[in-house]
């Protein structure tokens, strides 16, 4: 992924002001960008202390990328953060990439995405 957000500001404004969306695997946050940026997307992946060990969470990270490597994330002109749920760990890989298509094409529905 070549985009993604790092800094611990734009992550908690990214908390306070984008769009939920809710699935059973994943919570994803986005938010249309501005264009100063240009139009690529940038991403980020969180799995809380609350799921269990570090190396459960790291394969909770794991998981995600992978499945929005599988859907394009992130998509052009939105900032997005993926928040592992704790069925996550126990979802099959193919529930993880329907739920990611089918935040995909919710946030379509307001906006075309690429």
């Amino acid at each position: 992924m070549e985009g993604t957000i790092k800094s611990a500001e734009e992550i908690a404004a990214l908390f306070k002001t984008a769009r939920k969306f809710h699935t059973d695997t994943i919570m994803a946050l986005l938010k249309e960008h501005d264009n100063e940026r240009g139009t690529e997307g940038r991403v980020a992946f969180i799995a809380g202390k609350r799921m269990g060990s570090a190396p459960l969470r790291n394969y909770a990270k794991r998981r995600m990328r992978e499945a929005a490597q599988r859907s394009r994330a992130p998509w052009s002109g939105f900032d997005v953060i993926f928040v592992a749920k704790e069925r996550l760990t126990a979802a099959s890989m193919e529930g993880i990439e329907k739920d990611m298509e089918r935040i995909r094409l919710e946030t379509s529905a307001t906006r075309r995405i690429d």
